[in-house]
């Protein structure tokens, strides 16, 4: 953010309203629907948050494209994962963190697979179709030992309190079309590595 120029930075919350502000710290748009960490921008310009459908909702379950003056032009809910269903598990959302756009137009979001381990998953969504065409499940990348044997428990550093192992966290993802490869970042590994999308081999590591 640079004093005297026109850029706004976004303030991003966890959870409710998200908001931007100028170089002067005047805010100067914001976000009325209550939104949960996802705040992307795409390359049409439009921007895709994680949205309630209703404030009074458990849980974030409402993907929406929209742009800066509040349009809509696709939602997708996410009631159900991708393994199962968490319809009985107040609080839980499926999508949670982060979202990256692949040159062809479909979004790479850091989603749970309705198993016991949750936040360890990414799934590549075409939005035209609202389909699932990927699924990458780190627990198939990683050693067992990393989530079989994990330090975390159980009722323990754990998605919502909710009783659910919570070994890896992903927290960020990003695609860089000029290699093909995908850059994360995980908090309860303490790690950030880089892999091909394709081939699915990590090309570099560091905790």
């Amino acid at each position: 953010m640079n004093l005297g120029s026109n850029e706004l930075t976004v303030l991003n919350r966890t959870t409710k309203q998200t908001f931007a502000v100028d170089g002067d710290g005047e805010v100067r748009w914001y976000y009325l629907r209550w939104n949960e960490h996802i705040f992307e921008q795409l390359n049409n310009g439009h921007i895709l948050l994680f949205n309630k459908i209703k404030s009074s909702d458990e849980k974030y379950n409402m993907l929406v494209e929209t742009d800066y003056l509040g349009r809509v032009y696709r939602e997708f809910s996410f009631d159900k994962t991708l393994g199962g269903s968490y319809a009985g598990t107040a609080g839980l959302s499926l999508v949670h963190h982060d979202v990256a756009e692949v040159p062809n137009g479909n979004w790479l979001l850091t989603v749970d697979d309705g198993s016991k381990y949750v936040e360890d998953t990414i799934a590549e969504l075409n939005p035209n179709t609202g389909k699932i065409v990927k699924v990458i499940d780190f627990k198939k990348i990683f050693p067992e030992s990393m989530y079989k044997k994990s330090k975390i428990k159980a009722n323990d550093n754990t998605s919502s309190g909710l009783g659910l192992m919570d070994w890896l966290h992903i927290n960020t993802i990003d695609y860089d079309a000029k290699t093909g490869n995908i850059l994360l970042s995980a908090r309860n590994q303490d790690i950030i590595w880089s892999m091909n999308y394709q081939t699915k081999k990590i090309k570099r590591e560091a905790n």
